[in-house]
């Protein structure tokens, strides 16, 4: 069972994946292309559901060549993802930097406050 499980989760992250890398250049935006290496932000700590899965696909994406530069998974665990939903409110604007998550992008901000740096109130995905 907890196999099957994982191996129906494996089997959506890479098609989501796939799907996003197929339907991005078709946008007919401008291609980008990153100059360094891409910091693929985890909302939890290491061996939790998002680590493992960003921890599994990185290399599969390097091994295929899906970008031309790694992405580096860092865990940044802190107020049940606040720590690094906040870094990505600080990061907005760079293309070098992303999040994987779970539930708890839209949890979190349900379950307790948080404020961006300018004293808003963060709504996540909400």
């Amino acid at each position: 069972m907890k196999l099957e499980l994982r191996t129906a989760r494996l089997a959506l992250a890479l098609g989501l994946v796939t799907a996003l890398l197929l339907v991005g250049p078709a946008s007919g935006g401008p291609a980008f292309a990153p100059r360094r290496p891409i910091e693929w932000t985890i909302p939890a700590g290491t061996g939790g559901g998002a680590d493992q899965q960003a921890r599994f696909m990185a290399p599969l994406i390097a091994q295929y060549n899906l970008s031309p530069q790694p992405l580096i998974p860092v865990n940044r665990p802190a107020g049940a993802g606040a720590q690094a939903f906040l870094w990505m409110i600080d990061k907005t604007g760079d293309p070098h930097t992303i999040l994987i998550t779970l539930d708890n992008l839209f949890a979190t901000p349900i379950a307790q406050l948080i404020r961006k740096r300018d004293g808003s109130r963060f709504c996540g995905g909400i």
